[in-house]
């Protein structure tokens, strides 16, 4: 089957990718179009596949694939998963390193990726659900929804940022973690710092230099390693108006073994003429 050109396939209780125990070298590709169903099922352990494209838009409440000669291939679009079990052998693998594909796990979604999850260059890990994978981010973080509401994101497991990642975290109100603004939650694994981090100040909202975020921690029991290309402990990290380009101020970097804290706001007028930023 395959959707395309703003086709629309909706109201699907579940999408059987074979037709009995022998079917074999079916597909379902989504090539520009949406497709909203309750499950995406791979009915037998034989090859068939699943891929998304350009601008396609998947919404699932589960997605089952649980065989080596089942695969999805994520080249482009955007996919929500409200439950996710993938044991293929394969990591899950979000974009294909070149064109935008956004993965999106909801709020009281839980996806498990048994063989590890990979966010490549160019796509982006976003929601406010909870992952439980070994995974690594080459491309963009950014916890809550993408288009502006905030939310906390959790790692059951390692969690990698690699050199090329963006860690985008919005700030809306000075309330609570994932409430007011952006929070990244570990358990159960590792946290190693990396790429850059862009603090995003939503809605013409602006910090006191008296108020502290903590933006991301480890709950334990492993801690925390690494730095920011931008800034390591102490550091001074640009915060940006939503359009990404406008530098509003800058907080001072926390770095702890277990959390990454911005403190100490200060705004442009604040800031002594000439100060420097690390730009990536």
């Amino acid at each position: 089957m395959i959707i395309a050109n703003n086709g629309m396939v909706t109201n699907v209780t579940t999408v059987s990718l074979a037709d009995g125990l022998a079917s074999s070298n079916n597909s379902l590709m989504v090539n520009g179009g949406k497709l909203y169903a309750t499950c995406v099922a791979f009915s037998n352990s034989l090859v068939n596949t699943m891929q998304m494209d350009s601008t396609a838009e998947v919404v699932l409440t589960s997605f089952i694939m649980t065989n080596s000669n089942q695969r999805l291939y994520f080249n482009g679009g955007t996919l929500t998963i409200r439950g996710a079990v993938v044991s293929n052998t394969f990591p899950f693998v979000v974009g294909d390193g070149v064109n935008s594909a956004t993965l999106v796990v909801p709020l009281s979604g839980t996806n498990i990726f048994m063989d590890g999850l990979v966010i490549t260059n160019g796509a982006t890990l976003a929601g406010s659900g909870q992952i439980a994978a070994t995974s690594t981010v080459f491309g963009t973080l950014s916890p809550g929804v993408t288009t502006g509401t905030v939310g906390t994101l959790v790692n059951n497991g390692a969690l990698t940022f690699k050199p090329a990642a963006t860690i985008k975290i919005k700030l809306a109100a000075y309330t609570t973690p994932g409430a007011g603004w952006d929070l990244m939650v570990v358990t159960n694994g590792a946290l190693t710092l990396g790429g850059t981090l862009k603090p995003v100040l939503m809605g013409g909202f602006l910090p006191t230099n008296t108020q502290s975020y903590m933006i991301m921690t480890n709950a334990g029991p492993l801690g925390m390693s690494g730095e920011f290309l931008n800034g390591g402990n102490s550091a001074l990290i640009a915060a940006y108006s939503n359009d990404l380009i406008k530098v509003m101020g800058a907080f001072r970097l926390v770095l702890s073994n277990q959390c990454v804290v911005l403190n100490t706001f200060l705004p442009n007028s604040s800031l002594q003429r000439g100060t420097l930023f690390k730009f990536y």
